[in-house]
């Protein structure tokens, strides 16, 4: 629906993105929310459809981010990551 709708260019690259490669990186997942969360509540018809997807999609990666087992896993990529940054 992201690809179909007429919400955003931003949006729509990121729909292709997923489509092509299966997965967004957590920076373009911060990206995708923060255009999401700019897509209208309000429209007529069919683009009402796309909208409601677009809302849906963004409650949806919001409610996982929030997940205890999501932030641990976070946490834990943070720290490795920071384990294996060369010393400046």
């Amino acid at each position: 629906f992201l690809m179909m709708g007429n919400l955003a260019t931003g949006l729509k690259a990121h729909a292709v993105t997923m489509f092509e490669r299966g997965k967004l990186g957590a920076e373009n997942v911060d990206d995708l929310l923060r255009l999401l969360a700019d897509v209208d509540t309000n429209a007529e018809g069919e683009a009402q459809r796309y909208n409601d997807h677009a809302i849906a999609l963004r409650e949806t990666l919001l409610a996982l981010r929030s997940s205890p087992l999501v932030q641990q896993r976070r946490q834990q990529q943070q720290k490795q990551q920071q384990r294996h940054q060369p010393p400046s």
